[in-house]
């Protein structure tokens, strides 16, 4: 260090206090620093996915007027991870329905997959669209 004693008044101050407190302060990885913001993302995206009902099928654009596309993304491979979501093939994911005669998931519904994939396209397109003027 500078070779000032350590009570001296200098690093008493608000910038240097925090600093030699350094243990102290808990430090987080990148994937728990995620993992804090995601939790209340996660049940926005899940209460607006259960809002839709079962069968509907979706990408991460529909989810980009409120979050970041990485929080989003990382939000949606924990609720697929946990069994909540499944993934129907890449960026497009689906509430599956439940057949109670079958006792399992039922695939996924074309039109409501059709349906994913030009609102992905399409946004992407305009924002294109918007980058090119």
């Amino acid at each position: 260090m500078l070779g000032i004693p350590l009570n001296t008044s200098l690093y008493n101050t608000p910038p240097f206090a925090s600093l030699l407190n350094l243990e102290k302060v808990v430090s987080f990885s990148r994937k728990t620093d995620c993992k804090l913001i995601v939790q209340p993302l996660n049940k926005k995206a899940i209460s607006r996915i259960y809002g839709r009902g079962r069968g509907w099928a979706f990408s991460s654009n529909d989810f980009v007027e409120e979050f970041s596309r990485s929080q989003i993304d990382y939000a949606l491979s924990e609720l697929c991870r946990e069994g909540k979501i499944r993934r129907v093939c890449r960026g497009i994911y689906d509430y599956p329905k439940f057949s109670e005669l079958l006792q399992q998931d039922l695939s996924p519904d074309f039109d409501q997959v059709a349906q994913a994939f030009s609102r992905a396209s399409s946004t992407g397109a305009s924002s294109l669209r918007a980058t090119r003027r």
